[in-house]
């Protein structure tokens, strides 16, 4: 389990600092670690599949995103970890602000303090959210409407924006974790 959590932490700071290849050989390898049985941890597995939803959405293909970020929330529902869930959020959020929809991705933003129960300030990609959709009129009351927001009915909006069926929230995945 520590070299995945090795390897996770060298993906998100490769593609950081630019190496976007050298973030896809760790991701990778983070795979090989972890692809033919559950042996968890989902949390981790979570963060893997959310770090690989950035990479995809960092090259503009949202498709992939969606599909990494849906194996992600069911990850990290099973998990019911909810700073891993509030990391997965804000992921979906930037997710929707790249496909359009910049008042479901405030929602969002809302919807991850309410999950992890404070603003994280040091994530990284929440801040480039908030200084991009902050400029917006409605961003507070977008914002307040899923900070507002009830767990459940967050965590349902969620498996919506990525595909998922709700059933699935919280549901060992059947198939292989190979994505």
């Amino acid at each position: 389990m520590s070299s995945l959590v090795a390897l996770v932490g060298l993906v998100e700071h490769n593609r950081r600092a630019g190496r976007v290849e050298e973030a896809w050989r760790y991701l990778r390898m983070a795979e090989a670690e972890y692809t033919d049985e559950w042996n968890g941890p989902p949390q981790l597995l979570a963060i893997r599949e959310g770090h690989r939803a950035m990479l995809h959405l960092d090259v503009g293909d949202s498709d992939a995103a969606q599909r990494a970020l849906a194996r992600a929330l069911q990850l990290g529902s099973v998990a019911r970890d909810m700073p891993i869930m509030s990391r997965v959020t804000i992921g979906v959020a930037r997710y929707a602000r790249a496909v359009g929809d910049p008042e479901l991705a405030a929602r969002l933003l809302g919807a991850a303090e309410e999950m992890l129960g404070a603003v994280d300030r040091s994530d990284l990609e929440r801040r480039a959210l908030v200084e991009d959709l902050g400029k917006l009129p409605e961003y507070e009351s977008w914002y307040a409407a899923g900070k507002n927001g009830a767990r459940q009915e967050n965590q349902v909006l969620l498996a919506r924006t990525v595909g998922l069926a709700e059933e699935d929230l919280g549901k060992v995945p059947a198939q292989t974790l190979r994505p």
